[in-house]
């Protein structure tokens, strides 16, 4: 879990991993896509949030 930056609200959601982008440095990081405009902006800025993360493997993985 995590908050909003803006709103300070919780953030609860399932996500999956699509990119490792350039700017993803070091372990246990990730980036949220906030979409586009002037809040998705004003939310991207501004978010450097602790978040608690579940790690899905599937069974029998190394």
């Amino acid at each position: 879990m995590t908050r909003d930056p803006l709103a300070g609200t919780p953030i609860r959601r399932l996500v999956h991993a699509q990119d490792t982008g350039g700017a993803i440095r070091g372990r246990a990081r990730g980036d949220l896509f906030w979409g586009w405009g002037e809040e998705a902006v004003a939310k991207a800025g501004v978010m450097r949030e602790a978040v608690e993360m579940f790690v899905l493997v599937p069974r029998g993985a190394p």
